[in-house]
């Protein structure tokens, strides 16, 4: 691996830290919560990291997977609606059981 692209992925690394905390620190000086930014940073990498690759395992390495990526257009189809559905999934989660109670939305 080249010393560019080593560059390029710490620096995507920081980028990838750095804004997110930089604009959380500019909205908390004008009123923004810190606790559903963090509760966003847990549930993210939960529901899109841990159980969508869970159920990518089963699907891909299924009968039904070998269709899937035998099809360029099935493949992006099932790709865009997990991303969506496990998303979608884990912010109603967030919402619903964590930042409901004592008005935190």
């Amino acid at each position: 691996m080249s010393i560019a692209a080593v560059a390029a992925i710490f620096l995507v690394m920081v980028l990838s830290a750095a804004l997110p905390l930089g604009i959380m620190l500019l909205l908390h000086k004008r009123g923004g919560r810190w606790f559903p930014f963090l509760v966003g940073m847990v549930t993210f990498p939960l529901f899109a990291l841990g159980l969508e690759q869970s159920v990518h395992a089963m699907v891909l390495r299924s009968s039904l997977g070998e269709m899937i990526t035998g099809n360029i257009w099935l493949y992006a189809l099932y790709g865009g609606l997990a991303a969506g559905i496990f998303g979608e999934l884990g912010r109603f989660a967030a919402f619903k059981l964590v930042l409901r109670e004592s008005g935190r939305r």
